[in-house]
């Protein structure tokens, strides 16, 4: 095979491009201001005891019936917001918004329940994480991630009735836990971009169905996000 011809021209377009596109990112800053404030879009999916097999209502008669429920979750989207502070162009400290809405259907777990299986039912989660991010500029990139703490509801409505079952109400479940992650972030001035991946571990101990509230058992679930979220960055500049 002969190398020592010209270059075919259909390569050349790609090449040309791939100069134009690092010679704009070396003219490009990394993080310079310290502030920074982004939404964006998210994807989750759920796994863990809620998920399908153990108690999604209380047995307490006083909360809600005498039946026992699982729940199923489906995939789900939703938006999240952050803001934070960097100390400096290594770490930053910094507070997320996330809200996820999922498909779900009911499942009895005994033989008292099991006729109202199959109900659909409409799950949202809703957290507020408190996070550390370590932070590795490379030049306009930020490889970073996330470690943080933060409360959870999940609320699960009656979407459409599949037999009549007085038991079965709105609910919400309440409870902490953690979050951990990692992704990069690319700056353009002052503006930026971000894609991460963080998976939230929540332990559920209490619920509040149809207006009255109650403790359960910890009901642990493990929620998977991705996450893509435009940032404008302000205030002081980092040295």
């Amino acid at each position: 095979m002969n190398f020592s011809g010209k270059m075919p021209n259909r390569f050349l377009p790609a090449i040309l491009t791939m100069l134009f596109v690092l010679v704009s990112l070396s003219t490009v800053q990394a993080r310079s201001r310290a502030w920074y404030f982004g939404a964006g879009y998210l994807t989750g999916s759920a796994t863990g005891e809620l998920n399908g097999n153990q108690v999604f209502y209380p047995t307490d008669d006083t909360v809600n019936g005498p039946f026992v429920y699982g729940i199923d979750l489906d995939e789900g989207s939703g938006f999240v917001i952050n803001a934070g502070y960097a100390i400096n162009k290594w770490i930053a400290f910094e507070v997320l918004q996330i809200h996820i809405n999922m498909d779900a259907t009911s499942a009895g777990l005994d033989a008292a329940s099991s006729q109202y299986s199959g109900e659909t039912l409409d799950a949202d989660l809703d957290g507020f994480i408190f996070a550390v991010r370590p932070m590795l500029p490379l030049g306009p990139l930020e490889l970073f991630v996330r470690f943080g703490f933060g409360g959870y509801s999940l609320g699960v409505r009656r979407n459409t009735v599949v037999t009549a079952n007085p038991n079965l109400k709105d609910s919400a479940f309440g409870g902490g836990g953690y979050a951990f992650g990692g992704g990069v972030a690319l700056s353009l001035g002052r503006l930026g971009i971000e894609a991460s991946y963080t998976q939230h571990e929540v332990g559920f101990d209490s619920i509040d169905a149809a207006g009255k509230i109650g403790a359960i058992s910890r009901q642990d679930m493990t929620f998977k996000t991705a996450m893509v979220i435009l940032t404008i960055h302000f205030g002081r500049k980092l040295k």
